[in-house]
């Protein structure tokens, strides 16, 4: 029984995995653009700002990826109960920092956007 949960529970956090790994561009996207259209005075800091916050999200994306495979299929011949153990906290504990990486990502750009005037007031 007790496997089946954590099966269970390994399939839900890499769901939220994907999850995540999908809207956080898609929202640094969308409020780079909103962030673009509203401070026409900043508009170079705020491209660079979003590039910026693509490229930590590409490399930390491929790097927790790579991290993934390389633990969980690695040779099955000499997996102990200790290996499996250090892949699961390995996984996990990239996936946590994952999702407060993500977060930070976002906030940093959203925070741009609570800075400047409504849409239609202009600078």
């Amino acid at each position: 029984m007790s496997r089946q949960v954590t099966d269970v529970l390994g399939q839900i956090f890499l769901v939220l995995f994907f999850a995540v790994m999908v809207i956080t561009p898609l929202v640094i996207l969308v409020l780079g653009i909103v962030n673009f259209r509203r401070n026409k005075l900043r508009q170079g800091v705020i491209v660079l700002q979003a590039v910026a916050a693509l490229a930590v999200w590409t490399i930390l994306s491929f790097a927790t990826v790579m991290i993934f495979f390389m633990t969980v299929f690695q040779y099955p011949a000499y997996r102990s109960q200790a290996d499996n153990l250090k892949s699961t906290a390995i996984f996990v504990v990239g996936g946590l920092l994952y999702f407060l990486v993500s977060g930070v990502l976002i906030f940093w750009t959203r925070r741009q956007t609570k800075r400047m005037p409504g849409m239609g007031i202009s600078c």
